[in-house]
């Protein structure tokens, strides 16, 4: 007599409502999950500048709360991007503990990197964002004096104590007003469509902080228009 197998053996295979479940399960997870496997590099670029303009407010504000001269360093390792702002002496020398310390870039630097390269991106359009009447009416003019990183930086970025932006000598210490304002692009990593998310923040001659953002530099129609962040 044969062997016969029995019913509840192993080798059962799966009946056609078990396949149709998996596949469902399957479809509602792929729902999921595959936005977010999409370009990382704009929301990089946008979390950035984010991040950039509203640690150099805090810096301005503790400029003008406290009713002294400030420093502020950006030093950069590896994803992760630190800016200090330091208290000065009466000598002009800083101080040992920072009045601000704060991480500006963990994950964001993963997809897009600091640039201050004049414009910020080469391959960018008809809309770049020197061409933005809006920072004229604001008053900016200061692209030949970016912000630079510590290890790039022959001076550092510093306010006074009624909030102005100042130039910091990095060897002599020598403080000198910035006339038209300076500037610090954010610039992602991978192109979005046709080109690469970029943007900008910028420090005017009079305090004011502000940033611009356009997702796709090669771009034109209304998603990828320049955007003022606030």
């Amino acid at each position: 007599m044969g062997f016969r197998p029995h019913a509840n053996s192993p080798q059962r295979g799966y009946t056609l409502i078990e396949l149709l479940v998996v596949l469902a399960i399957l479809a509602i997870v792929t729902m999921f999950v595959v936005p977010n496997l999409g370009p990382k590099s704009p929301k990089a670029v946008r979390t950035g500048l984010q991040d950039l303009k509203a640690s150099l407010q805090q810096a301005r504000g503790l400029a003008l709360a406290n009713g002294k001269s400030i420093n502020i360093h950006i030093v950069t390792s590896g994803n992760v991007v630190r800016m200090s702002a330091v208290d000065i002496n009466d000598n002009g020398t800083e101080k040992a503990t920072p009045l601000m310390d704060v991480a500006v870039g963990q994950d964001w630097t993963r997809y897009a990197r600091f640039t201050t390269t004049d414009p910020p991106i080469l391959d960018e359009g008809s809309t770049a964002v020197k061409d933005l009447a809006s920072l004229t009416t604001l008053g900016f003019s200061g692209w030949s004096t970016p912000i630079q990183p510590d290890a790039q930086a022959t001076s550092y970025l510093g306010f006074s104590p009624q909030g102005s932006p100042q130039f910091v000598d990095k060897a002599t210490k020598v403080r000198s007003a910035i006339t038209g304002g300076t500037w610090v692009g954010v610039r992602g990593l991978t192109i979005k469509d046709k080109g690469l998310p970029y943007g900008c923040v910028f420090v005017l001659e009079n305090g004011l902080i502000t940033a611009y953002y356009k997702p796709d530099a090669l771009m034109t129609d209304t998603p990828n228009q320049w955007q003022r962040l606030e």
